[in-house]
């Protein structure tokens, strides 16, 4: 008995309806359901961002791209590792499977129009870029409400369909896609069956989705640690002393903030760092070059209750004028920059600040604050 002839009949593109009844025939995802599935990813990448020690993630936004961004000790901003990793993931999940966590969770799936599979990694970069298009005014976003087939312009632009669905065809290679003959309504748009495979990775997916969005919502609670703010203002300077002389000083350092949710604590350290400042009367407005040459030293020194110690500073005019050791000059005032750790604690009640103004080995004005 002869075995029947394979079927040579070319492979046609993923053809669905156009007419009026085309959501009868193709399950399009709610407009509902594909902004709550946006938000969850959001949740999701907030809560890595609390896990990862960055507690001032944005949260939700519409707007694609990296936004949760931290301060390193010179105050520059810098992507978080964990949440670039989050990111990244959740592309090659919906690239390659058709669903981000918050689809998983939401039963959607993103699919080419062309053949009802997962669009791959480039159409996946294209659709998100085109996201930005959406993002004016929020129209794109909008559009699925009145568009026939439920598109946004990211999605228009792509070639892709959002599908409700739980069980999308498999992502083949489109030069590999072997599907033979013209579809026919209604449209083989998923799998009989959920494979086992996918179903173990459908349920960790879901529950790290679920597992972010709790850390994101979860009621937080915040410590704060006091941090420094101290004054003085000097009393003894000479009558009659000539260029720049100290008129006031103050100290001021961040405050350490530890928040917590279910259970697990992160601290806030975007700006650890302290600031001392000199503030001078320039009435003859010394220029650098001047300023540099007098080589007047700056001093400050912070003492915590039982009078230790705690940091010691001095910068002298030439070191502020050429920004040497986090020093600078501006005209009327003298900066210099503390890291944090240099501390060795967090600011307490009763600490007290002593500084002074030195040129040629004589003090030419001096304060505290006790």
């Amino acid at each position: 008995m002869s075995e029947p002839a394979p079927d040579t009949t070319p492979a046609q593109p993923w053809d669905p309806p156009t007419d009026d009844g085309i959501a009868s025939l193709v399950p399009f995802a709610s407009w509902p359901m594909r902004l709550i599935a946006a938000l969850l990813d959001q949740a999701l990448v907030a809560g890595v961002a609390f896990l990862a020690g960055n507690v001032g993630y944005e949260g939700p936004t519409l707007h694609p791209g990296v936004t949760n961004f931290s301060q390193d000790a010179s105050g520059t901003s810098v992507a978080s590792g964990w949440v670039v990793a989050t990111l990244v993931s959740m592309a090659l999940l919906q690239a390659y499977l058709g669903a981000t966590p918050g689809k998983w969770i939401m039963g959607i799936a993103v699919v080419r129009t062309a053949t009802g599979r997962p669009a791959g990694a480039l159409l996946t970069v294209l659709r998100t870029v085109s996201h930005l298009l959406d993002s004016i005014l929020l129209i794109g976003y909008l559009r699925p409400l009145v568009n026939r087939e439920r598109r946004t312009f990211a999605d228009s632009i792509a070639g892709t369909y959002v599908l409700a669905t739980r069980r999308p065809l498999p992502w083949v290679s489109p030069l590999m896609d072997q599907r033979g003959g013209r579809i026919e309504p209604p449209p083989p748009w998923e799998e009989p069956a959920q494979p086992r495979w996918r179903r173990g990775v459908g349920a960790a997916v879901m529950a790290a989705g679920v597992l972010g969005v709790a850390f994101s919502c979860a009621p937080t609670s915040g410590t704060t640690s006091g941090g420094i703010n101290l004054q003085c203002w000097p009393s003894d300077t000479p009558d009659g002393a000539a260029g720049p002389v100290l008129e006031e000083v103050w100290a001021t350092g961040q405050p350490s903030t530890e928040w917590t949710r279910l259970g697990v604590t992160r601290g806030d350290h975007s700006n650890p760092r302290l600031d001392v400042t000199w503030q001078i009367t320039n009435d003859d407005g010394t220029d650098d070059a001047t300023f540099a040459a007098l080589q007047d030293t700056w001093w400050a020194t912070v003492r915590d209750a039982r009078g230790t110690v705690r940091w010691t500073v001095s910068v002298n005019s030439a070191q502020a004028v050429d920004g040497m050791f986090g020093a600078a000059y501006t005209g009327d005032t003298v900066t210099a920059t503390i890291p944090w750790e240099t501390l060795g604690g967090p600011g307490v009640a009763g600490w007290t600040l002593e500084a002074g103004q030195i040129r040629d080995g004589q003090t030419v004005a001096s304060c505290s604050s006790s």
